[in-house]
């Protein structure tokens, strides 16, 4: 499982769980990121606290 495949993953499991983290990952973010990952383009110090 590729580093954005999990950072998604982990994502929607913490979601469907409830719990609140947007300090780090709001949805808008996450949307900018998911499209920069199918880019090739994915800022990984970004995503660094997250993985």
């Amino acid at each position: 499982m590729s580093p954005h495949r999990r950072a998604c993953v982990r994502f929607s499991a913490r979601k469907m769980r409830g719990e609140k983290n947007e300090s780090i990952f709001n949805e808008l973010e996450f949307i900018k990121y998911a499209l920069a990952a199918s880019q090739k383009e994915l800022p990984w110090i970004a995503l660094k606290k997250n993985v």
